[in-house]
């Protein structure tokens, strides 16, 4: 569900919402990897350098969402794919504002964890994140993976949050970092409704242990 509050946030903060980024990432993450084959050296203007960061170079707390998971032809074209997948909808469900938000605070909070203990962090957990908040909000929409499978976004949510899990147990501590500020703007938004499906879970274990 659309978290209750987001109404009341956005009459205060209504004017930090970007119409139509959804579509901006989408399209600066094809930039990127199209500039890339006539300046390797690119990307690296826009990467998450705690260093670089910290001595000016601000935007690097934004750019860094626009570049793609990998550099050559056919990784660009899937991550474009799969983000074509669910960014636009998920927009369309949370609203300009809403979806700017869930952006913002996990970029912002990626970026203060980078400077904080001095790590590079990519957007991997955030564009992870999105896609898990899209998964929570239409459990039943099915699309075909590997364009030949049909499976419900369930099961791919529920694949995404198992692999997040392993790699956060068994990965070193900047991954846990990245991870961890991704998430954060999906906890902004959902966590208080898991936390109630947790405990009423809880609750339901606990009285089938009275009878």
């Amino acid at each position: 569900m659309i978290p209750s509050w987001l109404g009341k946030a956005e009459k205060r903060l209504g004017f930090i919402q970007i119409p139509g980024l959804a579509k901006f990432l989408i399209g600066m993450s094809v930039a990127v990897g199209l500039l890339n084959f006539f300046n390797p050296r690119f990307p690296a203007q826009l990467v998450l350098d705690p260093g670089l960061l910290l001595s000016g170079q601000v935007w690097r707390a934004v750019t860094f969402l626009f570049v793609p998971y990998a550099f050559d032809a056919l990784g660009i074209l899937i991550w474009v794919l799969w983000l074509f997948v669910f960014l636009p909808q998920l927009e369309w469900m949370l609203g300009d504002f809403g979806f700017t938000l869930i952006c913002l605070v996990s970029a912002l909070a990626t970026a203060a964890v980078s400077a904080l203990y001095g790590a590079v962090l990519s957007n991997t957990a955030i564009y992870a994140a999105l896609f898990l908040a899209y998964a929570h909000l239409n459990p039943e929409t099915q699309i075909l993976l590997f364009f030949f499978f049909p499976v419900k976004i369930k099961w791919i949510g529920a694949a995404v949050w198992a692999y997040l899990l392993l790699t956060f147990l068994f990965s070193g501590p900047a991954w846990r970092l990245e991870l961890l500020s991704g998430l954060s703007g999906y906890a902004l938004f959902f966590g208080p409704a898991h936390w109630q499906e947790l405990r009423f879970w809880i609750r339901r274990l606990k009285n089938r242990g009275r009878y």
